[in-house]
This record gives C-alpha cells, sequence and structure tokens, in this order.
C-alpha cells in the first residue's frame, strides 16, 4: 500500500527533486522514475544516497544522481543541497532506523523540503511491532526506539511539519506509522 500511497503523493505534490536516504538495490528509484515517466515528469531529478551504491550502479534513469557516503557527512549534505536549490523537493529516509539517527536526518535534512511537499520516514512498523531498529528482529524485553519514536520526537519540536497520517494512512496498512510528514510551513 505505501507504493500506492507515493504514487499520489507524487501526483499531488509534483516534485522537481526527490531525494531518497539509503536506496539498497535501487527498487524505490526504479519506482519513482517508472512514476514519473507515467505523470510526463520525466525531467524530475533523483538523488540516492547511500554508504554502498554497488548494488544499484547499473540504473540508468533520466535524471537518477547516486552519491556514495553516509547521509550523516557534512560534504553528502553540501552535495544534496545544491541539487535542491530553487527545485520543489521531498525527501523519502530508509536508512539506518534508530531514532537517534532518523532524527539526526530529520534535523539536517528537513529544511530542504518543499512547503506542500513530504519528508517520509520509512519503517515505523519496527516501533509498532516491537523489531530492533537496525536487525529487524522481534525484541522481547525493550524494543529500541526506531523510526516511528524519531518521528513523533521531531514533530513536537517542528510545527511547519504535520503528520499527514489521516490522508496518507487511510488505507490502515502501512510500513511508515507516523512518517508521511507534510511540510506546511
Amino acid at each position: 500500500m505505501d507504493c500506492w500511497v507515493y504514487q499520489e503523493i507524487l501526483y499531488d505534490t509534483q516534485p522537481e527533486l526527490v531525494i531518497e536516504l539509503g536506496i539498497a538495490h535501487g527498487g524505490n528509484l526504479l519506482f519513482m522514475a517508472d512514476i514519473f515517466r507515467c505523470m510526463n515528469r520525466a525531467r524530475t531529478q533523483i538523488v540516492g544516497i547511500d554508504m554502498d551504491i554497488s548494488r544499484a550502479r547499473d540504473l540508468k534513469l533520466p535524471g537518477l544522481h547516486l552519491i556514495e557516503g553516509t547521509c550523516q557527512d557534512e560534504s553528502v549534505f553540501e552535495r544534496v543541497s545544491d541539487f535542491a536549490r530553487g527545485k520543489r523537493t521531498m525527501i523519502i529516509a530508509d536508512c539506518d532506523h534508530s531514532r537517534d539517527h532518523v532524527l539526526d536526518e530529520l534535523t539536517r535534512y528537513s529544511p530542504l523540503v518543499s512547503v506542500g511537499c513530504y519528508y517520509i520516514v520509512e519503517d515505523g512498523i519496527c516501533d509498532v511491532m516491537g523489531w530492533h531498529p537496525l536487525t529487524g528482529q522481534l525484541v522481547n524485553d525493550q524494543p529500541a526506539p526506531g523510526p516511528q519514536a524519531a518521528s513523533l520526537e521531531f514533530l513536537r519540536n517542528n510545527p511547519q511539519f504535520m503528520d499527514d497520517a489521516e490522508v496518507r494512512e487511510k488505507y490502515l496498512i502501512t510500513y511508515n506509522f507516523n512518517g508521511f510528514l507534510k511540510r506546511v510551513a
């Protein structure tokens, strides 16, 4: 269902740039590029960041830019900021799922998100299901806080974003609980 919601968001917000933090094999990059092609938005830029881009290096998509490195590296952030300058921008965060890491990403990258666009924090299901945010293993004693906890903490201190769960979690099936953060100011 999250892919369905993503295509709704891409259509509704018409971003000129999508930044994905954590790309693994690049499946989400390929999906978004195809959605943009279907929307006649082939000139939309997509930036994918990962510590190891070798699994996605063979993707040859128009407007795709891969950056190897950690999203917390200042030089990576500066390169991404250059891409975002003057563009209607949204962000998808899907790398390290620990609360502190996600909160750091939110704090660092959220200013790049355009009003009306989204910062999507993936895999809040780790918190909901009690999965460890780094290993995905079920934790029986004390679950470590993950993406959902980071999103909720970020929202408490950043009124320029709202949790758009009422609209974006309307189908009830999601991995991104409290992760559809819409910039409103």
